[in-house]
């Protein structure tokens, strides 16, 4: 009778199951297992034998070596416990499944396709991943998917893992309960290293989290939105490069015995927002410290806290003057650039060619530009090495100057914007790109690719990761595609300028913290590509003001709505 009964349960799972491949992926639709169903162990040694392994109260072994998982080709399975979508294996209503490999340093899960997840597990508990590497195959393209997507998990542990770049996000989980990451490295990502949204109970023990935004510009290190009870136990975070380092809306988040150590910063330490909530009484947020340990940072301010949000020590809640009387001010100084008259303070060298211009780049200067055009393409290093504060990237077709790590800078026209022109020739690469610069100040010139045949895909000014910028009465011109973008910075003022004959747009505004679009004049934007943009902005910028105006995160203003800018 007892055999009987185990039988007819099994049915009914595999029944209920049929019902969730049809749609039904609430967690409520789980299927119950038997304590007595006896469990296997499984080694595998192809994708196939993987992908074929999994199932209930199962443990898959991986070979020593990487496992490929996806390399863009078509794949299916005929597993009703997993599924191939858009190239992401996901795996979905499994109770009681582990993934063990040989050691983090021994086996490693791979793919390829830029947009895809390396593995995505849905409405799956009792999950355990432990002793592996995963990541995205190393090119040239930064990825747009996630390395581990969890979504409706519970009681998941992950442990002993390495979890790296270039995917856009470490691990990222939405409705996630009962959430154990321990003794786990995650790097290299390119939006952050951790996000947890709608989700309980989250314990990270014993993590490093580090060289997050070291190829590319990223946003947070943590970023937690909706959670309740959030902990961070002894772990590291350091060597990244992001706007703000750990992101907490609406959530608890606790840090236990944590170091943050040599992170650049764009914005603040700490972004700690309530929910928002027009009577007054929404939820609000907390960051707690106990016992921190920080040095060597680089941001504007500790924090940015709004709508009840609060950074405590103890039953202590900190202000900005009494974290920096603990651990010590940051050295930037928020609004100088935008001020628009730091260059007094400022060495001024005066340079007559693009060599004398490389040479001249670092902090604390006035760079003057006293030639009529100053065409990169003529650098003797062209293409070649660096300096201490700029090197030169491929995009595709030829170098792109980047300015880098530069504090306390104005690049000027002697002359003013009709008399000094700053030029490049590669149509992919940026004419002008600034990376983790603070206090930079562009004014009074003119910068825009030559005339070659063919279209840009580059723009006239990227700024990214940076802090204090001002662009203010210059002329910006296609065929760049943009003559004005920002990517994860703060504080940037864009002003009396005049844009025009760029391919995409205006100005483009992507993770912007505070910016202020005032007296330009735009023309002649979109022609190649149809309408274009005055500005663009996306979900995550916030504080943009054009001509005085609020604009609305996420928001564009297309030529068509201000016809005099097309002609």
């Amino acid at each position: 009778m007892k055999r009987l009964t185990r039988i007819l349960s099994t049915l009914l799972c595999v029944l209920l199951l049929c019902g969730c491949q049809a749609g039904q992926n609430s967690a409520a639709s789980l299927p119950t297992f038997s304590e007595e169903t006896p469990g296997a162990e499984i080694l595998v040694h192809t994708v196939e034998e993987l992908v074929e392994a999994i199932a209930p109260d199962t443990t898959i072994v991986l070979p020593t070596g990487t496992l490929l998982l996806s390399d863009g080709s078509p794949m299916k399975s005929e597993n009703p416990y997993c599924r191939w979508e858009y190239d992401t294996l996901v795996i979905s209503n499994v109770d009681g499944l582990t993934i063990r490999g040989s050691g983090k340093d021994l086996s490693v899960l791979k793919t390829e396709p830029r947009n895809a997840a390396v593995l995505t597990f849905t409405n799956c508990r009792d999950l355990t991943l432990t002793g592996f590497t995963a990541g995205h195959t190393q090119r040239a393209e930064a990825c747009e998917g996630n390395v581990v997507n969890l979504n409706g998990c519970s009681k998941v542990t992950l442990k002993d893992l390495s979890l790296f770049g270039c995917g856009a996000v470490g691990l990222n989980g939405w409705m996630v309960r009962d959430l154990t990451l321990e003794d786990t490295d995650i790097y290299d990502c390119s939006i952050s290293g951790v996000s947890i949204y709608q989700g309980g109970g989250i314990l990270l023990k014993n993590c490093r989290l580090f060289n997050i935004g070291a190829e590319q510009d990223a946003l947070y290190a943590l970023d937690v939105s909706d959670c309740m009870d959030v902990l961070l136990d002894n772990c590291r975070m350091d060597n990244n490069r992001l706007m703000q380092l750990i992101s907490c809306y609406a959530s608890t988040v606790q840090l236990q015995g944590c170091s943050m150590e040599e992170n650049t910063l764009t914005d603040a330490m700490f972004h700690v927002y309530g929910q928002y909530s027009e009577s007054g009484t929404g939820v609000g947020a907390s960051v707690e410290l106990t016992d921190p340990a920080f040095n060597g940072n680089s941001a504007w301010k500790w924090m940015d806290t709004d709508n009840g949000g609060q950074v405590m020590i103890g039953d202590e809640e900190m202000t900005e003057d009494g974290m920096a009387q603990k651990f010590g001010a940051f050295a930037r100084t928020e609004g100088e650039a935008a001020t628009g008259d730091a260059g007094s303070q400022r060495e001024q060298i005066t340079v007559k060619n693009v060599d004398e211009f490389l040479a001249a780049l670092g902090p604390d200067r006035e760079i003057v530009i006293d030639c009529p055009v100053l065409d990169l393409s003529k650098a003797k290093n062209y293409g070649m090495d660096g300096g201490d504060y700029y090197h030169w990237e491929d995009p595709f077709d030829g170098p792109q100057l980047t300015i880098c790590n530069v504090e306390n800078l104005t690049i000027r026209g002697k002359d003013g914007k009709t008399a000094n022109v700053v030029s490049a020739v590669p149509r992919y690469a940026q004419v002008l790109a600034f990376d983790s610069c603070t206090n930079l100040t562009i004014r009074d010139l003119t910068a825009g690719h030559t005339k070659e045949p063919g279209y840009c895909m580059g723009g006239v000014l990227q700024f990214q990761n940076c802090g204090n910028v001002t662009v203010e009465n210059t002329g910006l011109f296609g065929c760049g595609t943009i003559g004005v973008g920002a990517q994860s910075c703060s504080n940037v003022l864009i002003r009396n300028n005049d844009i025009y004959e760029c391919s995409y747009g205006g100005i483009s505004l992507y993770c912007v913290d505070g910016a202020s679009m005032e007296g330009n004049s735009f023309r002649a934007l979109g022609e190649e590509y149809g309408d274009g943009f005055v500005y663009s902005t996306d979900s995550g910028s916030r504080n943009i003001l054009f001509e005085q105006n609020l604009v609305q995160p996420g928001t564009d203003l297309k030529t068509y709505d201000y016809p005099q800018y097309t002609k």
